[in-house]
């Protein structure tokens, strides 16, 4: 059995090893997770 990385750093970290863009891996995590849009209420 392969060792599972235990962040999403480490999986990043691969991912970029692996020759992906950091585009690439940004538009991953949009997909993921979608974007942050701050509200204009204090």
């Amino acid at each position: 059995m392969t060792e599972q990385p235990d962040t999403y750093g480490e999986i990043m970290k691969d991912a970029l090893k692996a020759r992906a863009t950091v585009g690439e891996v940004c538009n991953a995590l949009c997909e993921a997770w979608g974007t942050y849009t701050p509200s204009d209420v204090f």
